[in-house]
């Protein structure tokens, strides 16, 4: 039982720590540079999640804390037990839990599809000659300030979680 929460809690906190800080580097540093750069800003947004399969892999890091930290939890809660979830420990890790699991589903259900549908469109861009009509950039804006926004806020609930479940034995 030692190794196995010992490998969970591992897990957790590199998959944790990689993910809010993509977000973070994301929201503070690319995205500005994004903004900065103008339409060739479109080109920089395409070669990062084009490159390695970013999109999917910040997925399956987020898919892999969240199911490690409800792991966790579900074993020192014994078991989701009421009781251990009124303790000011338990409420604080079942906030940052809540709120690593909004940033979750907001990433599955509004970034990867929005990214996906920008990849659509950039692929049809290029099979058309690579010149964007004002109909594909003025959606591929949108769509990149969708993104943006929703991270923003993925980044917010990470910072949340983060706080919370590192204070949770201080609280």
């Amino acid at each position: 039982m030692y190794t196995y929460l010992l490998i969970l809690r591992i897990l957790h906190i590199v998959c944790g720590v990689f993910w809010t800080g993509t977000a973070l580097v994301m929201v503070f540093y690319i995205f500005p540079a994004v903004e900065r750069s103008g339409p060739e800003g479109g080109k920089i947004m395409q070669a990062i999640t084009g490159t390695n399969k970013f999109p999917q892999v910040i997925t399956l890091v987020a898919a892999v804390t969240v199911t490690t930290g409800y792991l966790l939890m579900w074993q020192l809660s014994a078991g989701f037990t009421p009781s251990w979830f009124s303790s000011k420990y338990g409420m604080s890790l079942g906030i940052g839990g809540l709120a690593a699991l909004i940033a979750f589903l907001q990433a599955l259900f509004i970034n990867l599809p929005t990214i996906r549908r920008s990849q659509g469109i950039a692929r049809q861009i290029a099979s058309n000659g690579g010149v964007p009509s004002e109909e594909h950039r003025s959606m591929l804006m949108k769509l990149r300030n969708r993104v943006f926004l929703s991270t923003r806020l993925i980044a917010f609930w990470l910072i949340i979680a983060v706080i919370t479940m590192a204070g949770a034995r201080y609280f």
